[in-house]
């Protein structure tokens, strides 16, 4: 058992109590996996190993003086959960996934490490996107795919695979950050940031990742908005998007079957819409409570640890855990934006929106293509998903959060802008619980029906 210090009082030791009881629910979910889940012993104690790690960090700062963390309780929430279900339905990526999560909250502890030069990330913003658009060139050169056949967009470390794009989309949301916070006699590459982020999304393209490119444009978007107070480029954004979508739609086979499948789910239930439908139908099936974790009848739905994990959490825990998991995103938005709005600088202040669109904006993608409100475009659930890149870059942007972007002192500029933005991926997680709720609810119904008269 984590020895606990003595309580400080306030909101400050909310963080701390939260790590504390999610490593206790993760060790009593364990017990559950083993003695129910048919989960062995040994791949069942590999859960809360991520929780304990953090609850040993939240020990250690807080015998120094240092409050409580906001953000990495909400994240740890959602890795955990993650990570329930991937035990009982990939039991393989579940192991690799654990070690990923040992590492992303190591990579938190450092990255919110209070010794470290205040404002780093800003200061060296430029370095560290050219950083990663080198890692992304090199996929070009030795990239390799896990799965043996497919765009090769990783890179090989051992048994491991690291997909650099991911860390691509927080180069671009510091170096926005920086470009469009500072005032322009504080930038010394002031000159290279537009073309430096026009070859990042470009080499996205060429990389065939029609996911993360989404998600690049979005984040430009949004943040220069922010940042400049200018539409133009927002819409110019969208447009860019639109263009992107009918130039993959017309040249590349596997992007037209997806939108196909979207646009008309029912015409080929057994081919192209396959993937969708079987997702739905294990949303509509798991109802209100779910079928449990161990359910010996559980929908086939392929890939449900990576694309479709939200149907793999709808079935077995129902709309409560459905809803559940977008509170916790919800949640994350609303501490971000509480960040953002006392951060120590406009360039922290854009970089906290930046990191609310990767994460929610992100979420709701993928959420949205799961549940056919949207295109299927196939990136992560951050935190919940399979994806040890997705998950070690999300950890070490709420470790940079965490470690260098609080204060009270400070008065960022363009709060409106910001405001609208996050109101607008609130609103986004609302549309979603509904969508959600109505599947749940309703779903079984709605596919008996629709399935009847294709």
């Amino acid at each position: 058992m984590l020895p606990i210090p003595p309580a400080r009082g306030g909101a400050r030791d909310l963080g701390a109590t939260a790590v504390f009881a999610e490593a206790l629910a993760a060790l009593a979910v364990t017990a559950y996996l083993w003695q129910w889940g048919g989960v062995s012993l040994e791949s069942a104690l590999l859960l809360p190993a991520p929780a304990l790690l953090a609850g040993v960090l939240v020990v250690r700062e807080r015998r120094r003086g240092i409050p409580s963390p906001s953000l990495l309780p909400l994240g740890l929430a959602l890795n955990l959960l993650g990570l329930t279900v991937l035990a009982v339905i990939a039991p393989y990526f579940y192991r690799l996934q654990a070690a990923w999560s040992c590492l992303a909250v190591a990579v938190y502890a450092l990255s919110s490490w209070r010794r470290l030069p205040r404002g780093w990330p800003i200061a060296y913003s430029f370095r560290l996107y050219a950083f990663s658009l080198v890692l992304v060139l090199l996929t070009f050169i030795v990239g390799t795919n896990p799965s043996g056949a497919g765009p090769k967009q990783w890179l090989a470390l051992g048994a491991f695979y690291f997909q650099p794009s991911e860390l691509l989309k927080l180069g671009l949301i510091l170096m926005l950050g920086k470009q469009l916070g500072e005032g322009p006699g504080e930038q010394a590459d002031r000159h290279l940031w537009l073309p430096a982020a026009a070859a990042g999304g470009l080499l996205l393209v060429a990389q065939g990742d029609l996911g993360a490119t989404l998600v690049f444009t979005g984040i430009a978007a949004l943040v220069y908005y922010s940042g400049s107070g200018r539409w133009r480029p927002l819409v110019g954004g969208v447009f860019i998007l639109a263009l992107l979508g009918v130039l993959a739609y017309a040249f590349v086979p596997h992007v037209r079957a997806r939108f196909g499948s979207w646009l008309n789910p029912w015409r080929d239930p057994l081919g192209s819409s396959y993937q969708v439908l079987q997702g739905l139908r294990a949303i509509a099936e798991g109802g209100v409570f779910g079928k449990g974790l161990a359910t010996p009848d559980s929908v086939h739905v392929p890939a449900s640890h990576t694309d479709l994990i939200v149907s793999a959490v709808g079935e077995r825990l129902g709309l409560a855990g459905s809803l559940g998991v977008l509170a916790a995103f919800a949640l994350l938005l609303w501490r971000l934006g509480e960040l953002g709005s006392r951060a120590q600088s406009e360039p922290w202040a854009l970089v906290c929106l930046g990191v609310a669109a990767l994460l929610v904006g992100q979420g709701a993608l993928i959420v949205g293509g799961a549940t056919a409100l949207l295109p299927l475009t196939g990136v992560t659930l951050p935190f919940v998903s399979y994806g040890g890149s997705s998950l070690l870059v999300s950890y070490l942007a709420l470790g940079l959060l965490e470690g260098t972007a609080i204060t009270t002192a400070g008065s960022p500029r363009r709060a409106g802008n910001r405001r609208a933005i996050y109101l607008a991926l609130a609103a986004s997680l609302l549309l979603l619980a509904l969508w959600l709720s109505a599947w749940h609810l309703f779903g079984t119904s709605i596919l008996a029906g629709r399935l009847a008269g294709a």
